[in-house]
């Protein structure tokens, strides 16, 4: 059974042989040095706004088509297997992009490069919660114990890719300067070292694992769907699609902020979004310290201060509003890994992967949604109110969810409490009733 630390999380130095090597792993695969540079690059290639849109379409389009679908080839498979072509097929995706400047074939390429993003979403979380499990003897037993090991190595996981993807951004920018194609080249080269890193790392699946049931497509996603929606876990489903949709949001529109609303200049505004996500991994980071700290009702009230953070950047105040919006990184990095974890452990193993594909898939459509709704509220009534849209999301929405959560877990969980101390009343009472009986008898006899 894992060692569990009241005081503190997990640290780097707690981690096991393997976990060590998905920190690692991390730490190279998410260096992406094209993210912050990639639209300048295809405006340098003479493409209009129209076929970027298009191009960023067919990358959207290729996560909602194939999410699913991948998620289950991970649970048949292995997720060893979906990585590895995951990384693959971005490497071959970015190397078309490097080369080729036909728009049909960079068509190609942003599919190609949609379906390697489906292929990592739910296998790299099933991974290593299964690897927790199978550690463990018993995955029913040892929950609780499960759910805090995942809770902290995966803290540390986001926390690692973050600061990966902040320095990815930062590198990037820079390496552009001399070289506009570079950054393209090298993520290429970081997806390949990856695809080589993980045949090193073992997959250790837990022996609960119904392979018959595996191997059925429908069966697996009916099964994955039951699990989201099942008892009190549809309210922690719902939450986790919510946030990412609405911070999907927040970093396609907070940079248009920034620049038309309070006058910053783009050199700075790359500034802001590096210092949020170093914030967002401190707080992953830190997530289950505070937890053991502070309980799992704080977990409850991030939503009401993220909320509170974003109403007031929505006045307009500039260095206050610059100030919130990068500190509010760091309560959003808390939130993540904790929601995460919990709703990992209301999932099997046999369909882990497809679970948490069919949330992607939910949140790429929300994405969509949102983004039109909110452009709509900037268009029509400026960026405050966006903001406030923002701080009423989180406020009046994701927080009740959460609460509701909670409720209804620790109702279900005590009705639980009380039918097991029953049973026990129960078979007291039979025994004693044998031993009356046997009493009885023996008295009977003696006379």
């Amino acid at each position: 059974m894992f060692s569990r630390k009241k005081s503190g999380g997990i640290k780097i130095t707690d981690l096991n042989p393997t976990e060590k090597k998905f920190l690692v792993l991390f730490s190279i695969s998410k260096l992406y040095f094209v993210t912050s540079i990639i639209i300048i690059y295809l405006l340098s290639k003479g493409f209009s706004f129209v076929e970027i849109a298009i191009l960023d379409a067919t990358f959207w389009g290729a996560i909602f088509i194939f999410e699913i679908p991948t998620g289950w080839v991970a649970d048949k498979y292995g997720r060893k297997v979906s990585l590895f072509f995951s990384y693959l097929f971005q490497a071959f995706s970015l190397l078309l992009l490097f080369f080729e400047e036909v728009f049909y074939l960079l068509l190609l390429s942003f599919l190609i490069w949609g379906i390697a993003t489906t292929l990592r979403s739910g296998a790299e979380q099933a991974w290593i919660y299964d690897q927790i499990i199978f550690e463990t003897t018993n995955e029913k037993q040892e929950l609780s114990s499960i759910d805090y090991r995942f809770h902290g190595v995966f803290s540390l996981l986001m926390a690692t890719g973050l600061i990966a993807k902040g320095l990815g951004d930062i590198i990037g920018g820079i390496i552009a300067s001399i070289n506009l194609s570079l950054p393209i080249l090298l993520t290429a080269l970081t997806s390949l070292i990856s695809a080589l890193f993980l045949l090193i790392i073992p997959e250790k699946r837990p022996k609960t694992i119904n392979t018959a049931h595996r191997n059925k497509y429908k069966n697996s996603i009916l099964k994955a769907l039951n699990e989201l929606i099942s008892n009190e876990a549809i309210f922690l489903f719902t939450s986790i699609i919510l946030i990412a949709t609405i911070n999907s949001s927040l970093l396609t529109w907070s940079q248009a902020f920034f620049k038309n609303e309070l006058g910053i200049d783009i050199i700075l505004i790359g500034g802001i979004y590096g210092a949020t996500t170093f914030l967002s991994a401190l707080g992953s980071s830190k997530s289950q310290f505070f937890n053991n700290k502070l309980g799992e009702k704080f977990n409850l009230l991030l939503p009401s201060i993220l909320g509170i953070i974003f109403f007031i950047i929505g006045m307009g105040i500039k260095i206050l509003s610059i100030s919130l919006y990068v500190f509010g990184a760091f309560f959003a990095g808390l939130l993540n890994p904790f929601l995460i974890a919990k709703i990992n452990g209301y999932l099997s193993s046999e369909t882990r992967a497809t679970a948490l594909s069919i949330i992607s898939s939910i949140t790429t459509v929300g994405v969509i949604i949102i983004e039109i709704i909110t452009a709509l509220i900037i268009n029509q009534l400026g960026f405050s109110w966006f903001y406030y849209f923002v701080a009423m999301f989180y406020m009046a929405i994701i927080g009740p969810l959460l609460i509701l959560w909670k409720k209804k877990r620790d109702l279900r969980l005590e009705k639980e409490n009380q039918e097991k101390k029953n049973e026990t009343t129960e078979r007291q009472n039979m025994q004693n009733n044998r031993l009356d009986e046997k009493e009885k008898q023996t008295l009977i006899v003696t006379l």
